[in-house]
């Protein structure tokens, strides 16, 4: 059995609710139209397979291109999985999440994943030496 079968299968069976499940189906769709490659289906599968399917829903419904406060109790899982990143004025989706939300959250549906984003945080007196 090839390899990446049986990576997939192990994905599917780790889910732990039949949403991810569909989740994971979607991507394994992307990745079979060519939409996405090997590389970045494990990404996003790792981000399924980590966040909480309220999580994820959360994303789903208010990921956009505004900065996102500090505060917010999801935060440090996004950053972890690179969802997030700390930008000057807070926090901004990265790609990877709009490519989440376009390839399994939100399949069937038109998503546009923006062509620029903010900025990262540059803290000051970057260099290092």
């Amino acid at each position: 059995m090839n390899e990446y079968a049986k990576r997939l299968i192990k994905l599917i069976d780790d889910c732990g609710t039949k949403q991810k499940a569909r989740y994971i189906a979607s991507l394994t769709r992307a990745l079979l139209s060519k939409q996405i490659d090997t590389q970045k289906f494990f990404q996003l599968s790792r981000c399924i397979r980590n966040l909480t399917e309220e999580d994820l829903l959360f994303l789903s419904e208010n990921i956009d291109q505004r900065n996102v406060s500090g505060e917010n109790d999801y935060v440090a899982d996004y950053r972890a999985l690179g969802l997030l990143y700390e930008t000057n004025n807070g926090f901004s989706y990265s790609k990877r999440a709009f490519e989440l939300k376009k390839y399994a959250l939100c399949y069937e549906k038109q998503i546009a994943i923006p062509e620029s984003f903010p900025k990262k945080h540059t803290p000051l007196g970057g260099s290092c030496r």
